[in-house]
């Protein structure tokens, strides 16, 4: 390999720089959820607290007959735990002298990347549960979610978290293949009434952004995401039902940024004799993945992964509404 301890240092930079591209691609926009990250972790600590504004008010107060009004602002505060989470892959040293940087970059990395994405979606999706949030939407089977139903519709979706006071703007909703799918006959008959886009893009704009774009039903951005219940797992790694975040068998969510909570920080970068690391920073949204190579002495071996420090939690439980299938 033409890779050598004087050369690893601009190795890591430029495919960190490469992998974070991948993992911010395999993620669903960062404006869906409200977000509190940054590229240092000076003075941040081991966990990240915001609050959710929780008054309550009553009709509208006369200030010039009753003063004023006696209701004071509150709110609950809201705790995010970071860790360090990724994937490493070993090589063994033979593999470690023979196999190429261009094998790395193309094969090995994205794949690291991809499940380290996947792992930061599923962490956050755990967070739904029907046991926090205030709305549930059971289904029969997940294809059996529809467009324009009184229950178990985007329709009754829309209307609940328009009763909750939710924010039209921003609504979004992350589904199954499966429930994508069911709604296959609604939203391809758009291509007659408006833009040829949905149809062919699948609208993700003109199949080349960095960021992808849902596909606009009713009031929601749409987006596919196979790990939810039912998850065939091709190539292992997380999938929501594998903590101990829900028992429910969700396949899908539909709300808005104020329902879940994502924190990230730059990792500090580990540079010793046996371990050498680059973290790369997104300039706009400060998302942080740091690739991480290790020779690994009880093996022998050496190690690449890609690895980030961040954290999730559950926001405004009015916000976000589960969608959970009765199937088993």
């Amino acid at each position: 390999m033409a890779l050598t301890q004087n050369s690893l240092a601009g190795f890591l930079a430029v495919y960190a720089q490469k992998s974070l591209n991948a993992f911010l691609a395999d993620m669903p926009p960062r404006d869906l959820f409200t977000e509190n990250f940054d590229d240092s972790i000076a003075n941040g600590g081991i966990s990240v607290t915001t609050r959710i504004p929780t008054t309550q008010y009553s009709t509208l107060n006369d200030l010039g007959a009753s003063g004023w009004e006696t209701a004071q602002a509150t709110a609950s505060s809201v705790t995010i735990n970071l860790a360090t989470k990724g994937h490493d892959h070993a090589f063994n040293v033979t593999d470690w002298a023979t196999i190429t940087p261009a094998m790395l970059q193309n094969l090995y990395l994205p794949t690291l990347a991809k499940q380290t994405a996947n792992g930061v979606i599923v962490t956050l999706a755990q967070q739904v549960t029907s046991s926090y949030f205030t709305s549930t939407m059971t289904v029969a089977t997940s294809s059996n979610v529809q467009l324009n139903t009184a229950t178990g519709s985007f329709a009754y979706l829309n209307a609940t978290l328009t009763n909750n006071e939710i924010p039209e703007p921003g609504r979004y909703a992350i589904v199954m293949p499966s429930v994508w799918q069911g709604l296959l006959p609604y939203i391809t008959q758009t291509y007659v009434y408006g833009s040829p886009q949905i149809v062919q893009q699948n609208g993700y704009g003109d199949g080349n952004a960095l960021g992808r774009q849902g596909v606009p039903v009713l009031n929601f951005s749409v987006y596919q995401y196979p790990r939810l219940y039912g998850s065939t797992k091709p190539y292992g790694g997380d999938y929501v039902g594998s903590g101990t975040g829900t028992n429910d068998k969700l396949v899908g969510f539909a709300g808005h940024k104020q329902g879940l909570i994502v924190a990230m920080r730059s990792p500090l970068d580990m540079n010793t004799g046996l371990i050498q690391s680059y973290t790369a920073v997104d300039p706009t949204s400060k998302v942080s993945l740091q690739v991480v190579v290790a020779f690994d002495q009880s093996k022998p071996m050496w190690r690449l992964g890609t690895y980030v420090l961040f954290g999730a939690a559950a926001g405004n439980s009015k916000a976000i509404i589960p969608i959970i299938t009765q199937s088993t």
